[in-house]
């Protein structure tokens, strides 16, 4: 199983820091697509505003980003976008809410970046106080643990916390039918999610660990019981107003609310992005499907034109990954590559989108009715979420959707005044916390 992997996983020469020496530093290490890695830029400037050194440490292609804003930055070299480009990641995309396929498909796309991921992590998270990392990151747990630092888990997701009262995100809802067995079910997935993430990678890691960092075994079943035995702090980047803390949540689980970043300072939209918003007596919608890497985009597009037809509106739509609009546009799309969406959705009807769970934060503060249109995985989730909470229809899965569908959800979000006013009532909620502000004092404190 271990058959040809290195060993030699030394550090390479630390990063140098960008501040003072005398100021506590923090590493963020997040692997992803931009909505993976965009939160991370916003709790970096938050702890900026907090006196803390921040280095990201993510992937190249998203260096420019975080230049932009004036973070440190270190290179996690492989490309997210070849990875879902490939077989087994068009295959992963595909699994929609089959866990088995998921889970395997995962695995088959994890594995061959391992290494890289350690080489390039051990590099970036030298000379820190403080790292704070998502589930694909969870080597900095062991990082950590080498240097004797504090480490902290971030997720965008409920997938960690042992709740009874829905499931980790991705995982099947339970049926209504068996009420009594749900919260047993629901406890069930945390922890199936936890060896999902573990099992895997546990001989890699377990080497690793004895090989290159001098550190004894973790348990069989993972740092992760640990982590809760140890009280371990854990950040969880969205709001309770969508969803709900856990009763029987500890008290070092916090719910900050959203990490949302503004555009930076010297940011403008572009002009034939205004000509467009401006050319009508009432502003378009918005579609886009983000790091999906469609597989029929022009037949995407076509679908979106024929339901705008029928609805008769317009429509900014995001190029994104699919690279939507190789074939003709007609006149109802302006298509954009990168828009910030907290100033982008301030300026439409409603939005259209898979269900990311960074795409799905910035629609609801925006306080905008939602359409999510999943692939797979958490999208699922926070399709269910949107539905429920009354902001937006129920979610058409993407090996679903109609140009029929499309338009009548485009109908509902442009015509439904209830869920036009529970869009914008929980918007103005959202805004008025600063999530990214709160996760940078938690870890602040930490710091001492």
């Amino acid at each position: 199983e271990d058959r040809g992997l290195r060993t030699d996983f030394t550090p390479h020469r630390p990063y140098p820091l960008s501040l003072s020496p005398n100021m506590k530093h923090i590493t963020l290490l997040t692997i992803g697509s931009r909505g993976d890695v965009q939160p991370f830029i916003a709790l970096g400037r938050a702890l900026q505003q907090e006196g803390v050194q921040v280095r990201l440490a993510t992937h190249a292609r998203f260096e420019s980003l975080a230049r932009l804003h004036h973070l440190d930055f270190a290179p996690i070299h492989s490309d997210p976008l070849a990875i879902l480009n490939s077989d087994a990641g068009q295959a992963w995309i595909n699994s929609g809410k089959n866990p088995f396929s998921l889970i395997s498909n995962m695995i088959k796309l994890g594995r061959p970046v391992f290494e890289q991921l350690i080489d390039d992590a051990t590099a970036a998270c030298q000379n820190t106080d403080l790292i704070v990392y998502t589930v694909f990151g969870s080597v900095a747990y062991h990082l950590a643990e080498k240097q004797g630092i504090p480490s902290v888990m971030a997720n965008l997701q409920p997938i960690f916390g042992r709740r009874a009262d829905f499931p980790a995100s991705g995982a099947p809802t339970w049926p209504a039918d068996w009420p009594l067995l749900g919260p047993l079910y629901n406890r069930f997935t945390y922890r199936l999610v936890e060896q999902v993430f573990w099992q895997p990678f546990r001989p890699l890691v377990q080497r690793w660990r004895r090989d290159s960092l001098s550190l004894p075994p973790t348990p069989f079943f993972g740092p992760y019981r640990d982590l809760w035995e140890q009280q371990a702090p854990f950040l969880y980047a969205y709001s309770e107003a969508v969803v709900p803390a856990a009763p029987n949540a500890p008290a070092w689980y916090h719910t900050t609310g959203y990490w949302q970043l503004p555009p930076s300072e010297n940011w403008e939209p572009p002009a034939e992005l205004l000509r467009f918003l401006e050319d009508s007596n009432k502003p378009p919608i918005y579609l886009g499907f983000g790091s999906m890497a469609d597989q029929e985009p022009q037949k995407l597009l076509d679908m979106i034109a024929q339901a705008l037809a029928e609805t008769g509106e317009r429509a900014v739509v995001l190029r994104g990954w699919a690279e939507l609009g190789a074939g003709d546009v007609p006149d109802s799309i302006h298509l954009v590559s990168s828009v910030p969406h907290s100033w982008l959705f301030q300026q439409v009807r409603a939005v259209v989108h898979h269900g990311g769970a960074g795409t799905t934060a910035s629609g609801l503060t925006a306080g905008k009715p939602s359409l999510v249109v999943p692939f797979f995985a958490d999208q699922h989730f926070w399709g269910d979420r949107v539905y429920r909470l009354g902001a937006g229809p129920r979610p058409v899965p993407r090996n679903r959707l109609t140009a029929t569908k499309l338009a009548q959800a485009i109908h509902e979000m442009t015509h439904n005044q209830t869920m036009i006013e529970t869009a914008g009532q929980l918007g103005e909620q959202l805004r008025q916390k600063n999530g990214a502000k709160r996760a940078a004092q938690i870890l602040t404190q930490m710091l001492g």
